[in-house]
This record gives C-alpha cells, structure tokens and sequence, in this order.
C-alpha cells in the first residue's frame, strides 16, 4: 500500500513551504517457491500433503488459514491441499497455498514433479514369444509378436533382427514394441527385399537382444514359422 504525508514547514516570518512525502509499502518475496519430492503416478494409494511441504519450509503457515489453488489444473488436489498423482500425466505441477493476511498477503507455491521414473519397478513378466505369424488380415497372429518387451521399466533396450533360410537379413529394428515398430510379414525397407513386397512364406530366424531392469544384456534366438494360408 502507499501512505502520501504532506508537510507544511513554516517561519516565525509566516513565510510556509509544501513538502509531500510517499511511502510505498511492499512485500518482500510474496512468491515463495518450494519444492517437492518427485512422485509416482501408477499407486492409487498414494496421496501428498502438500501442507507438510508448506509447514517444512515455513512453520506456523497452516494457522494463516490459506487457500489452495491448483494452478496448472491437475484435478487431483482436494480443497486441503491433498494431492493423489494417480493415472496424472507425468509433467510439473504448481500449487499456491495463498496467505490471506490483510497485513502481508503472500503466496507459497509447491512445485510437484509427477515421474513414473520414481516408481517402483514390481515383478518384471518373462517375455512370451509367439513364432507364428499368419498375416491374411484374420485378426490372428498378424505380426511376430513379443508379450512384455514393450515394458520399459522391465526391458529399456532391445534389437530385433530376422532372417531367411540364407542367412540374408530380411527386417531389423530397435526398440520393437509389437505395434508401431513390428515384423508383420514385410521388409521394411531392408535392401535385400523392397519394402512393400511381402515375403514368401517359409520358415525364418529371429535373433532378439534386449537389456533387462537390472542391467543385464540378454540375446534369444529361434523360428519364425510365416505363412498367409
């Protein structure tokens, strides 16, 4: 707030002279920043008080009956400053808990950072692989697939490369994950073959290279059976 003082200085003369004096009233910091520690987002049961961040940094803010706001509208934090980061994107969130003091009004935002990273890695699945592809539009075994390799917490890093009864390679890629990066019959552009030839049926050879959770660099080997009947 701003206080404007007047001064009138006068002399024994009766000579008298104005002087106006402003006084700006500020607050220093009424943005204060904290951080929380990063959270999971795939446990329904956890739930962050984002009122203990607050009192960490500043006890004694929870007698200043603040008021929350959920800046960046998660929708997952209740009126009381409770937090559930279930099935929430991953990102950084704000949350102003706003001081209602006529006196000194200030703002404390908590910044939470939503990271699957930070979750716990539960029982990794063994990889199941189905060695019979049928691609003749049926629905049934379409592509060579690979059950669980698209976990990335459980296997990071993979290679997936086929070959023919030759030893020619027909299909190579990184990364496969039984959708967008699969084998469904095709080339894909490898120069032996062109692309969008499909390959005649027979039997092929798979080589799958892949890191573990742990660590560990694993290869399997083993037959594609491909037919279109």
């Amino acid at each position: 707030y701003t206080n404007v003082r007047n001064w009138i200085v006068t002399d024994t003369c009766s000579n008298s002279q104005t002087f106006t004096q402003t006084i700006t009233v500020t607050i220093t910091n009424n943005l204060l920043t904290v951080n929380n520690e990063d959270v999971c987002n795939n446990d329904n049961g956890i739930i962050v008080n984002l009122m203990n961040t607050v009192e960490a940094q500043y006890p004694g803010s929870s007698a200043l009956d603040g008021t929350w706001v959920d800046v960046d509208n998660s929708g997952a934090m209740s009126v009381d400053g409770l937090f559930t980061p279930y099935q929430i994107a991953e990102g950084t969130y704000r949350f102003n808990y706003v001081i209602n003091d006529a006196v000194c009004p200030r703002t404390i935002q908590v910044i939470v950072k939503v990271d699957p990273l930070v979750c716990p890695i539960g029982p990794c699945q063994t990889l199941v692989i189905h060695n019979a592809v049928t691609p003749n539009g049926d629905d049934l075994n379409e592509a060579f697939i690979i059950e669980y390799l698209d976990n990335e917490a459980c296997y990071p890093e993979n290679t997936v490369e086929i070959y023919n009864r030759w030893g020619i390679m027909v299909f190579d890629a990184e990364n496969y994950n039984n959708r967008e990066v699969v084998f469904k019959g095709k080339s894909e552009g490898r120069s032996t073959v062109k692309q969008s030839a499909e390959l005649p049926n027979g039997i092929y050879f798979y080589i799958l290279k892949y890191k573990t959770a742990e660590g560990n660099y694993v290869t399997k080997d083993g037959y594609i059976y491909l037919t279109r009947e």
